[in-house]
C-alpha cells in the first residue's frame, strides 16, 4: 500500500511541476531543493525547471561551490543572483526571522530574472514535514506567490529520501 502511497505522491509532484510550465526553482544545494530541481529538470526539461541561488557575503564559498557541483551533476542550469539582504537591517538584527528577511531577497532576486526570461512560477522546496515548525521563509514563499510543489503533491522527508536514492541524488 505505501508503494503506491509513494508513487502517486511523485504522479502528483509531476503533474504539478508539468502545470507550472517554466519553473525557476529557488536552489541551495540542500536535499529539499535538490529533489525539487531533479524533478522539474526531468519533467520539464533543462531550460524550462532551472535552479536559482541567491549569492550574497552570507552565502559560504563552499556551499555556492557545492551547490554548483550539484546541478551540473543532474545536468541541471544555475542561475547565480546577487542579492544585499546584508544590508537590511531587520536582517542584521537576526531577531528570530532572520530567514524571512533572505528569503525575501531570494526572492526578489528571482522575480526579476523570471520576468526577465518569462518563466511562470518560481518554487522552493517545501515538503509536508516543514508545516509543524516556524517557517519564517515560508511566510516570505506565501508573500512573493512562491508554489511549493513538493508539498502541494504530499511529499514527506521520507519520500524526499527515497526519491534521491532511487535517483542518485
Amino acid at each position: 500500500m505505501e508503494e503506491n502511497a509513494y508513487e502517486d505522491r511523485v504522479a502528483r509532484l509531476e503533474a504539478e511541476l508539468l502545470a507550472l510550465g517554466r519553473v525557476a526553482v529557488a536552489f541551495s544545494g540542500g536535499v529539499d531543493s535538490t529533489v525539487l530541481l531533479h524533478a522539474a529538470r526531468h519533467v520539464l526539461g533543462r531550460n524550462e525547471g532551472v535552479a536559482v541561488i541567491a549569492d550574497s557575503p552570507s552565502l559560504p564559498r563552499a556551499e555556492l561551490a557545492d551547490a554548483q557541483r550539484i546541478a551540473e551533476a543532474i545536468d541541471a542550469r544555475l542561475v547565480v543572483v546577487r542579492t544585499e539582504e546584508g544590508d537590511d537591517p531587520a536582517y542584521r538584527a537576526n531577531a528570530g526571522d532572520r530567514c524571512y528577511f533572505c528569503k525575501a531577497a531570494l526572492f526578489r532576486a528571482m522575480e526579476a530574472f523570471a520576468r526577465e526570461e518569462a518563466f511562470g512560477a518560481l518554487a522552493f522546496g517545501e515538503i509536508v514535514d516543514d508545516w509543524s515548525d516556524h517557517r519564517p521563509g515560508a511566510v516570505a514563499a506565501r508573500e512573493f506567490g512562491v508554489v511549493a510543489p513538493l508539498s502541494a503533491a504530499g511529499m514527506t522527508k521520507a519520500d524526499e529520501s527515497r526519491y534521491a536514492e532511487e535517483h542518485g541524488l
